[in-house]
């Protein structure tokens, strides 16, 4: 196999990767919304996979393609990928083509994943979505929601801490860019995705708000500035020497300060202050 990738012209964030299979002489092309090399050789590796079992898993290509003319995330597209997969494996054991699956097939797959992965009903929820995604989108099939409805589960109210165990909390990192992003998390409501792609810019202390740029559902939205948080982002950016302070990014990568920070650097630094949580949430 060689592949090649160009990126399309007049269509941003869109690449061409070209797929030649010199051995059938058979040609694939793939359109990917991303120019991340693991992530799309990782989606090209499921497709050729899928392709060689059998001509109906070529609709595992229109299901990926389905995914990103959605404009979905990449986190969100690997996640629908982790379970179609398992879910067209276990109709190829079957020797049956997703266009034969019953709503019985369905629900037996849903049952052994759960069993097997030991998977909660709230996960089991999201994998029938996936499975109504791929039936309406790829198969343009009618969904039925009376044949798999969505699991009931208990639910419970949230912990909540103290004033004085969230003030312990926000101020046990010494390492000023973690206790200000926790700050502003806690402060602002801002998801974590959106913290780390914060710009300097975007602070607008004239109007006391925070400017977030493509949210959830691709849309924009106005956080609340408080002066205590202005106050942080003060200290915090004074900590650095003047040449290596924060210019596009509020928060950077520890080497690289041209790239926004790593989402799994701060889960890290939380985790490790998990001895000064509550009790109740350090149990969980």
């Amino acid at each position: 196999l060689s592949y090649h990738t160009k990126q399309l012209h007049n269509c941003q964030n869109c690449y061409a990767y070209v797929i030649m299979d010199f051995k059938t002489q058979q040609l694939h092309i793939l359109f990917f919304y991303s120019s991340s090399t693991f992530f799309v050789m990782k989606l090209m590796y499921y497709y050729l996979s899928f392709h060689y079992k059998g001509d109906y898993y070529g609709l595992f290509s229109t299901f990926i393609q389905m995914l990103h003319a959605k404009k979905l995330s990449q986190n969100t597209i690997r996640v629908y990928v982790s379970y179609i997969k398992p879910y067209l494996t276990y109709l190829e054991k079957l020797q049956l083509s997703p266009d034969q699956a019953s709503y019985q097939t369905m629900r037996e797959f849903l049952d052994q994943i759960q069993s097997e992965r030991g998977l909660s009903d709230r996960t089991i929820n999201m994998i029938i979505s996936y499975l109504q995604f791929f039936q309406t989108y790829v198969l343009h099939k009618d969904w039925d929601k009376t044949q798999i409805p969505f699991r009931v589960f208990p639910t419970y109210l949230p912990y909540a801490p103290s004033p004085d165990d969230v003030k312990r909390f926000l101020l046990a990192s010494e390492k000023p860019k973690v206790r200000l992003a926790i700050s502003m998390l806690y402060a602002t409501g801002m998801r974590l995705d959106e913290l780390c792609h914060l710009r300097c810019a975007d602070i607008i202390h004239s109007s006391m708000k925070i400017y977030i740029r493509h949210s959830k559902n691709h849309s924009d939205r106005y956080v609340p500035l408080t002066e205590s948080i202005w106050q942080m982002i003060l200290d915090y950016w004074y900590t650095f020497p003047a040449p290596e302070r924060p210019r596009e990014w509020l928060f950077t990568q520890q080497t690289r300060l041209d790239h926004p920070m790593d989402k799994q650097w701060i889960q890290r630094e939380v985790l490790l202050l998990r001895r000064y949580m509550p009790y109740q949430l350090n149990s969980i």
